[in-house]
């Protein structure tokens, strides 16, 4: 038997060629399979609430990209073997983890490897009465620069790995017209290099007047554009700054993670994070993190509109 099962996968890694996509590949075995190596849903060996959702995730992704956009494949009998598999097709998934993790409502991509989403990642650095605005930005603001002393080696390599290796930006118009007054003149730097780098999807009635690039404007709707960038392949999406987005993108789902770097001031003036009317809403700790200077780094999840009560 053990015999029969190893020809049997080394018929199937011959079908494989790189650079290939296949609809759908396999070899049968009929009545010779033994009970260890029997194929298995991978619906099956979850409970019914895990199964429910990810049957209802399926159902969601088939419904807004097309029939056997992805289906559930068998799980294999070992790890390395399940993953092998999902290079059937980038159709199929024997990940059931990655199936439940895209929510009803929001779009996905299907790719060779893996299902996902980009993610939009809010980060900030914001006062203790949160204020975000750091400089006059055609205002009356008196407090410009005022994170200066609290920057730290520490805090920077954080900060860098909260952007992550490679990202796209998106930014209102005001925000960009000042980062794009400092970054392309600035020295080379992990922080420099990356933003200029990016991809910035500016929020602007005025793209032709846009000169630091890359650039690309996420279309007149800002919700549906945003939502067609996450769905597309391509490096997580960053938001710092632009507080006016901010406040659309939660109150329509689309923000994944919001990271704060509290800093021991208040300034009692200036744009704050939210604006005023933004609907209440919940958010889950993700992790925290303190340095000497004072900052504190706070990641939080969306949880869901608030709760009372």
């Amino acid at each position: 038997m053990p015999g029969l099962i190893s020809a049997a996968r080394a018929l199937l890694g011959r079908v494989y060629k790189p650079g290939f996509v296949y609809h759908k590949a396999g070899v049968f075995l009929t009545d010779v399979v033994a009970e260890a190596e029997r194929q298995q849903s991978i619906l099956a060996r979850v409970d019914d609430e895990r199964r429910v959702r990810a049957m209802r995730a399926v159902d969601e992704i088939n419904r807004r990209h097309g029939r056997h956009t992805v289906r559930p494949l068998a799980a294999g009998a070992g790890r390395g073997w399940d993953m092998r598999r999902q290079r059937v097709s980038p159709r199929y998934t024997t990940r059931l983890d990655e199936v439940l993790r895209v929510k009803q409502g929001q779009c996905a991509t299907v790719n060779r490897r893996r299902l996902a989403m980009r993610k939009l990642k809010i980060i900030e650095h914001i006062s203790l009465d949160g204020v975000i605005q750091h400089s006059a930005d055609g205002d009356d603001f008196p407090y410009g620069d005022w994170t200066a002393p609290y920057r730290t080696p520490a805090g920077r390599d954080a900060m860098l790995a909260a952007y992550g290796e490679r990202f796209d930006l998106l930014l209102g118009r005001r925000t960009y017209d000042i980062w794009s007054g400092f970054w392309p003149k600035a020295p080379s730097s992990p922080m420099a290099d990356g933003l200029n780098a990016a991809t910035k999807y500016v929020a602007t009635h005025r793209p032709e007047s846009l000169e630091w690039g890359p650039f690309e404007g996420p279309g007149p709707d800002i919700v549906e554009g945003v939502r067609r960038l996450k769905s597309q392949d391509g490096p997580d999406l960053i938001l710092s700054g632009s507080s006016t987005l901010t406040s659309t993108l939660l109150e329509h789902g689309l923000a994944d993670e919001v990271l704060l770097a509290v800093y021991p001031v208040l300034l009692g003036m200036g744009k704050r994070f939210f604006a005023e009317g933004t609907p209440p809403r919940s958010f889950e700790l993700v992790g925290t993190k303190a340095f000497p200077s004072g900052i504190i780094f706070s990641t939080y999840k969306v949880a869901g509109p608030l709760k009372t009560g």
